[in-house]
């Protein structure tokens, strides 16, 4: 008898093994698949231009300007010379990726995809240590796998992706390591955690994360000496930048300085003196506008708020069942989720979409956790939550193959390029366009980034592209700046006319001059 239930036990371990297997498999694929679906269709966009013109320059002629922005009169001076707004580590990554595998949209984009590979795996051994349950891992990682706004960060060529997988990469090794080693689990997660604040200022979520966590799970352990340990690779960071910084400290304060109010009207602290303000921007914008209820939403791009209501569903379980708040890596991966929740309410007053894939793992995690306690104790009927994930993951999965069937990117972002150099008589006539056009026009000379149309340069181009985002920074002009949207009105309607109108985008040339006749 002894015998046949070892047996038994053997081959439940090894048919485990093999689902866990095919889940993991089955979900790389599907999120590869999405990704690059996503990424090879959709239309670039003016930030991932602006982000892959200083790595285009530092890769072909060995300086980190980014001459796709027209900088004259802003606070962007001098950027075509030293790109100091952001931080550096974005910019370093994709010239090494550009230097391997060459340089395009796609190639930009298959860089995110692949920080998307080691942010999965990075929450798969994140989750799996702090719950001490690999099921919740494998469900945790098939539901981010097919998350909609991670699939979609993936797609894009930001460092939003990257500053997310260093930080969770950065909760997996202190928590793999700790242990064996606090101190080294201390020095690799800020390691992780310092090339993340060197890529974005979000890196800042890890930091505030990975202390939690130690003196979370450690605090008994913690040494004055091991705050020395954890700031060595701040203090390289710092120093390697600021040799940058240090060929034009003005500039940087200028640039730096600057982007904290950006080109929104909005100032990024705004969450600390306007809290209720920030409270209903942070439901209203940051959630609501991206699960569907933004004001150019379609009927069915609402139904993406059955996702945020699938997670909310989760934490609320999570939160009101005594037993899984009082479970220590459970509370510890709440506690962690509120963290995120309130820095990114306080110290994000843009509301940034793009942030959300730092907190939404998060709350896929505990839903994970919610499903498998409530699964495993059959306190609401397998079938029912089996269905509930099943809905779950096909909603997901139907959001971004939606984006894929539109195809925006042969639709119509190459249809205007094909125009351009059909039309553009001379490689010398001067195009002012959002920046994403440069990545097919191959980022020329004679190609400049400037909304204002030469309201501070005094550049009058030969051809000007108005898509959205110039549709949109008009707008936000008209009224902070009217000024310089009379110029721009007057502009195209005096020395412009019309000739291309295809899919949102619309081309104007300037009109000829009139001959001059000697009597």
């Amino acid at each position: 008898m002894e015998s046949l239930q070892n047996s038994t036990t053997k081959l439940l371990s090894s048919r485990q093994r093999k689902l866990y297997f095919i889940v993991i498999i089955g979900s790389i694929i599907v999120y590869l698949s999405l990704a690059i679906g996503a990424a090879t269709t959709k239309s670039p966009w003016c930030d991932e231009a602006w982000f892959a013109s200083p790595a285009f320059n530092l890769l072909n002629k060995g300086f980190m300007g980014t001459t796709v922005l027209e900088p004259s009169g802003t606070w962007l001076e001098g950027i075509d010379k030293y790109t100091y707004w952001i931080p550096p580590g974005y910019i370093l990554a994709q010239k090494i990726w550009y230097g391997v595998f060459g340089f395009s949209l796609t190639l930009m984009r298959a860089l995110s995809a692949a920080f998307g590979l080691l942010a999965l795996f990075s929450w798969f051994l994140f989750v799996k240590i702090i719950t001490g349950e690999v099921r919740i891992a494998l469900l945790a990682f098939a539901i981010i796998a097919f998350d909609y706004c991670f699939v979609m960060t993936a797609s894009v060529g930001r460092m939003d992706m990257m500053s997310a997988a260093l930080n969770v990469a950065a909760f997996a090794a202190y928590m793999s390591l700790r242990k064996r080693s606090v101190t080294q689990a201390i020095l690799v997660g800020n390691i992780l955690t310092a090339i993340s604040v060197f890529t974005h200022p979000t890196g800042v979520l890890a930091f505030a994360g990975l202390f939690f966590l130690i003196f979370y799970f450690d605090h008994g352990q913690f040494k004055w000496r091991h705050l020395a340990i954890a700031a060595i690779p701040y203090l390289i960071g710092a120093g390697l930048w600021g040799i940058y910084i240090s060929q034009s400290p003005s500039l940087f304060l200028s640039q730096f300085g600057g982007n904290v109010n950006g080109i929104q009207q909005t100032n990024r602290w705004d969450g600390l003196t306007s809290l209720w303000t920030s409270v209903s921007r942070e439901i209203t914008v940051r959630y609501l506008g991206f699960y569907g209820f933004s004001s150019d939403s379609s009927g069915i791009a609402r139904l993406k708020i059955f996702i945020l209501l699938a997670y909310l569903a989760g934490i609320a379980a999570a939160v009101f069942t005594p037993l899984i708040r009082r479970h220590k890596g459970y509370r510890g991966l709440l506690l962690l989720t509120a963290l995120y929740f309130l820095m990114l309410l306080l110290l994000d007053g843009h509301k940034q979409l793009m942030y959300l894939v730092h907190i939404i793992p998060m709350f896929a995690a505990v839903l994970a956790v919610s499903v498998h306690w409530y699964y495993s104790r059959q306190i609401i009927p397998r079938w029912l939550l089996t269905l509930g994930i099943f809905c779950l993951l096909t909603l997901q999965l139907s959001g971004v193959l939606y984006i894929i069937a539109q195809n925006d990117y042969r639709k119509t972002y190459l249809p205007a390029i094909e125009f351009l150099r059909t039309n553009s008589e001379t490689e010398s006539n001067l195009i002012m366009g959002s920046a994403e056009l440069g990545f097919g026009l191959g980022f020329p000379d004679n190609f400049i980034d400037d909304w204002r149309l030469g309201f501070y340069s005094g550049k009058k181009p030969d051809l000007i592209v108005v898509g959205k985002q110039y549709e949109g920074m008009f707008n936000g002009l008209r009224s902070s700046e009217p000024e310089i949207y009379r110029h721009i009105t007057e502009t195209l309607n005096r020395e412009y006319h019309q000739v291309y109108d295809y899919n949102s985008i619309k081309i104007f040339k300037r009109n000829q001059p009139l001959p001059v006749f000697d009597h």
